[in-house]
């Protein structure tokens, strides 16, 4: 018999532990998505409460949930996290600089820039037309390591 995963869309049909396939007309399943496999499921672990206050714990023991949250979504972007690195990278690069690294028009490079901005993830200094921008938070700089990003090494 083949094992799906359960639809959690739909209820169990009948008696025992039965379900619809999520692969419906795949060339392996032609079909699949019209009947139902008898299927047994496996018995469900008795939990242990040691388990689940570890895992309680685990949660209550970061300060700032929310906060780490909001700076995954930031991270989730792969345009930003770009700019990130080639700011990392590159300390002081302007707009136009970016956009010519990275492969993106001015206007997307400043969105995304005013957003880190608004976040205090970098900061900005004047220098005479140009602005330039820097990496101004030390979490985010040690997530950048953590992932592979370096700094650069002139000369």
């Amino acid at each position: 018999m083949l094992f799906h995963p359960v639809a959690p869309d739909r209820p169990p049909a009948g008696p025992g532990p039965r379900h619809f396939c999520r692969v419906a007309r795949r060339a392996e399943h032609p079909g699949c998505h019209v009947k139902r496999h008898n299927v047994t499921m496996p018995e469900p672990i008795a939990e242990d409460p040691l388990l689940e206050r570890e895992a309680r714990a685990s949660i209550d023991a970061v300060e700032d949930l929310d906060g780490w949250a909001r700076r995954f979504d930031l991270l989730s972007d792969p345009n930003r996290l770009r700019l990130l690195l080639a700011i990392h990278r590159a300390p002081g690069i302007t707009v136009n600089g970016l956009a010519a690294a990275l492969g993106m028009t001015n206007t997307a490079v400043s969105h995304a820039l005013r957003l880190l901005r608004h976040h205090e993830w970098v900061s900005v200094q004047r220098d005479g037309r140009n602005m330039r921008y820097f990496l101004d938070d030390s979490v985010v700089h040690t997530i950048l390591h953590g992932i592979g990003g370096t700094h650069a090494s002139f000369g």
